[in-house]
């Protein structure tokens, strides 16, 4: 009778030590959680890029990652400008920019375990630039562009207007739409919501796809 008693014994005492354990981990993170929100804040910054910097005189191609939303519009311009938004914690998230080339690289970054951040881009660029971008913490929105463009986001959806190059987007945290759109192919696929695709000129070729909600594509009629 003795030794069946010690087994819950053992067993509760394992659970004891394992609910201390959690206990005093969750306590630091509590308290830096709080910190963290008590020194929230927002900065911004902006900054403009030439077209004489660009071996051309012109950007060709634009590359971004952010951990925040992202909006790219083409204008009739060769200059290209940037609009940063961060939001932060105790802890301030990096922005950088880098050319290579006729290339413009943006990239934004957490810090880790920083419950309150995010890098937003605006950026405004001539039209026939080619734009690639990564966003794991909001929406992209494009528009007027007529380069290629390849978007993807896991942190909400995609918004596209107004293009006529290639369009590649992809998204696992939210829906997909495009509208009054000229662009010859265009592959759309969302496991975070619907697809929808309006094009004012009938395209060449399209590939949809969609885990998270409907697929609709508008094409006109002539």
């Amino acid at each position: 009778m003795i030794h069946n008693d010690e087994k819950p014994r053992t067993s509760a005492r394992i659970w004891l030590i394992l609910g201390l354990l959690l206990l005093v981990t969750a306590i630091p993170y509590a308290v830096y959680t709080m910190a963290d929100l008590t020194g929230w804040r927002g900065e911004r910054s902006s900054f403009r890029v030439a077209a004489g910097a660009f071996p051309s005189g012109s950007v060709k191609v634009l590359t971004v990652d952010s951990p925040g939303s992202v909006t790219i519009i083409g204008i009739d311009s060769s200059d290209v400008s940037v609009d940063v938004y961060i939001r932060r914690g105790l802890r301030r998230p990096s922005a950088s920019h880098r050319m290579a080339g006729d290339t413009l690289n943006l990239r934004g970054a957490c810090p880790m375990f920083n419950s309150f951040c995010t890098v937003d881009y605006t950026v405004r660029l001539p039209r026939n630039t080619s734009v690639k971008v990564n966003s794991s913490g909001g929406d992209v929105l494009v528009s007027r562009l007529n380069g290629s463009v390849q978007l993807s986001s896991s942190g909400g959806g995609i918004r596209v207007a107004e293009t006529t190059g290639t369009l590649q987007l992809s998204s696992s945290g939210g829906d997909i739409r495009a509208d009054l759109v000229r662009s010859g192919e265009v592959t759309a696929s969302s496991s975070g919501g619907g697809v929808r695709l309006s094009f004012i000129k009938a395209p060449m070729k399209v590939d949809t796809s969609s885990s998270g909600g409907d697929v609709r594509v508008e094409v006109p009629r002539d």
